[in-house]
Parts: structure tokens; sequence; C-alpha cells
């Protein structure tokens, strides 16, 4: 949050008032600036004002602003008419403050129009008009909702949802209620996943859709959130994406330890995450390991293929590890000797020592056509190989490798089979 200006300076102003603590969400910090703006007026006018009177007693004023706003970002736009500013001391004190900037349209056009001070701040009072409306309107049908009725406008619309998140607890289902209508009139909870699942068997507005839902989950307070875990991975048809700062949150408040349900298909976004935070999302889902040999392992045992690219499956209510991408310069030599330590398919054992055997000329085959009633393994649904061969040792690996992998994509193999024979 420090990396954008205005917040910064609403965190150090939150700090020079000595609070036991800072606030914990981007929508707290929000109303705690406009709380300091209020206290900055009640002292430069305390006949009017009391200094100790709270944003929540102008509600009603802050949410007509607020439906200006809304209104505003439904037509992409950063401003209105000032002839629809609602008039009032609190208005013109706000404008005195300099939360809102008045100015002219054109030297042509002499028409006033209003500015917010930042495009979050627009966001953030749009998405206060969202919830005094809905605790007003509490057995009505929400219809104000209904001018993001595609995705391509939900997401324009991405931070207002995440700040209604933060700001109310009840609001929380009415928004993954509108993410439930967009999703299935779009069809973007309809995957078609490949034999060898992956992000990339995903649409980018699929793609886009989850994360979406994830943030919206993570805006949740804390304490809030088990409770709308599931309508959450309801809305994402149980498929979950999580990127690095969703991987922190989750580790670092041990969600999936506290929640009773766990989503089909859970991919982590491995750029710039903690890996540390990887396998304590493993730990909370109980995760396991299925080796080539049919051992169902302890993911301790395997704490090393944090650093590969893997995804989570759930099958027969345990999530088991698999790997999407298979290269050494991630996965060293030994755990992957380890894992494919045993075969699958008797007919074909595991090479030990080619300098044993007499006819070195020894074909690699790929297994396309197994039968999908066995247990998959934790290298059987692997996309891509990309391996170097240099001695002796990498050939044999390759060579029990690749008829465990049952539907790749791509293979890369360096060096030189020739020479490492030799």
């Amino acid at each position: 949050m420090a990396e954008i200006p205005l917040l910064l300076l609403m965190l150090c102003l939150q700090w020079k008032k000595k609070k036991p603590q800072l606030p914990t969400s981007r929508a707290q910090i929000y109303v705690e600036f406009i709380q300091t703006l209020l206290n900055h007026m009640a002292t430069k006018d305390s006949d009017d004002v009391a200094t100790d009177e709270s944003i929540y007693k102008y509600q009603e004023e802050l949410s007509k602003i607020g439906k200006l706003a809304f209104d505003a970002l439904l037509e992409d736009c950063l401003h209105f008419d000032f002839t629809k500013f609602p008039h009032g001391d609190l208005f013109e004190k706000l404008i005195h403050v300099g939360f809102f900037q008045v100015s002219k349209r054109s030297a042509l056009n002499r028409e006033k129009i209003v500015y917010f001070l930042h495009k979050s701040v627009q966001e953030f009072l749009a998405a206060w008009f969202i919830v005094q409306e809905l605790k007003v309107k509490k057995n009505e049908t929400v219809t104000f909702l209904s001018g993001m009725d595609t995705f391509k406008k939900s997401r324009k619309m991405a931070e207002v949802l995440k700040f209604v998140c933060e700001l109310s607890s009840d609001a929380v289902g009415i928004v993954f209620d509108h993410l439930r209508y967009v999703g299935e009139k779009e069809g973007l909870t309809n995957y078609n996943f490949t034999r060898t699942p992956s992000v990339h068997d995903l649409s980018g507005e699929q793609y886009e859709f989850i994360l979406l839902c994830v943030d919206c989950l993570f805006c949740c307070p804390a304490s809030n959130r088990p409770a709308v875990y599931s309508a959450f991975l309801s809305r994402v048809n149980h498929v979950v994406i999580l990127d690095e700062k969703h991987s922190s949150i989750a580790a670092k408040t041990h969600f999936f330890n506290n929640t009773d349900s766990f989503p089909n298909y859970l991919f982590c976004s491995r750029w710039n995450t903690n890996y540390d935070d990887l396998l304590s999302i493993w730990f909370d889902l109980n995760a396991v390991v299925l080796t080539c040999s049919g051992e169902i392992e302890d993911v301790k045992k395997y704490a090393d293929l944090r650093h590969a690219d893997f995804f989570l499956k759930k099958s027969e209510k345990r999530n088991f590890i698999y790997l999407r991408c298979i290269t050494i310069h991630v996965l060293h030599f030994n755990l992957l000797s380890e894992l494919i330590s045993a075969p699958v398919c008797p007919s074909q054992p595991p090479v030990d020592n080619l300098g044993k055997n007499e006819d070195n000329n020894i074909a690699l085959s790929l297994t396309e056509n197994r039968s999908d009633q066995t247990q998959q393994h934790c290298v059987s649904l692997v996309r891509e190989v990309d391996l170097s061969v240099k001695k002796v040792e990498d050939f044999v690996l390759l060579k029990n490798l690749l008829p465990l992998v049952t539907a790749p994509r791509d293979i890369a193999v360096w060096g030189s089979v020739t020479d490492a024979l030799e």
C-alpha cells in the first residue's frame, strides 16, 4: 500500500496520531483519513462541528457523494458536474480542505466539474454508497449492481467490489452473488482442463475472474473468511489460484487450516512467492505426495517440491501434489530419482546400470495410452519436461521418467545422449 503516495500519506498521518496499531485494511485507512479531515475541520471551526464527531454521523452525506462516484465510475469518468454536487456545509468544507477539486471543463466551456482527490478515493466512496444502500434495502432486490452486468464492467469496478468486502461482512454475500451471476452468464466457470491440468487451460477472462473472486475473499476481515469460503468456492467452481500476495496471507493466517472444504484444483504462482509460504499452505491442507511406487508420503518428506512448478488436486477427500513441469534446474537429481524409484508399469522396470547392458541403443518410450483407471502419481500429469543429459545417470533418470509421464506437451532434452553413453 505504501507504493501509492496518497496511501503512504494516510499511513503517516495515522502513525503521527500514535494510535496503538495501524489500520489493517485499505478501507479502514480511508475511513481514518476522512475522520482526520473531519477532525481538522472541527478544529478550525469548533462552533459548527464537535471535535469528537465520528465519520459515521455523516453516513447519509457521504453516501450521496458515493452515488455520484459510483455512477461516474460506471461511465469511466473521474469527475461529475458541479451542478450535481450536494449542498451543505460538510460538502463545502470537504472542498475547502482539498478532498475534492473544482475546475472548469476548458477555457471555452466554463461549466464547473468536480474531481476526486484520487481515483481510489472515488472507488472507496462508491463502495461506501453500496454498503449503505444494502443496509437500507435489506429485503429488497439489489438493482444498483445491474450496471456491472458483464465481467468487463465488473473488472473495471474491481477495486470498488474489494472495498465493499472490506467495509461490510454482510455485503460480501451480495458481491459473490453478483460474481456468480456474471460468471454463469458468460461461462467463466465452465473450465475445460486437459489431461495435464494447468492455468494455461483457462481463458484470460477465466483466469482474471478467479483472481477477482480470490481478491474479494481475502479482502474480507480474517474472522469472516471461513464463513464466506463455501460461497466463494461455489462461485469459482472449486478452482483456486493464489498469487504471491494471497499465498502470503493464506500462510500467515493458516487460512486453509480453518476450513472444512478444499478446492478441486489449487494453483499457486511461483513468481516472487515465498517458498516457505507454499510449504505452510501444504501443511494446512494436509497435502500428500503419491510416488510412482504407489506410496502416499507426507509432504514433509518432499518439502523441496515447493520450489517446483506444481499444483494441488483433490482426490477422495485428500489433497495430492502434482508436478506440472520437471526441470533439473529446480528439482535436483536425488529428489527426482526417489520420486520415480519404482515403476507403475511392471512391464518396464527401471534401468539401474546402462554400463552393464550389452545393447546401449535403448529407445525412449512414452506411454500415451495408459488406462485412466490407475491412480495418478505425482509425475503422471507433468506437462513439460526440460532435462539435461550429460552423464549416464542423467540418461538413466530420463529413461525411467518418460514412461511415467502420460501426456506431455513439451519435452526438451539438452546435451548429447551419445556422449553420455560413451
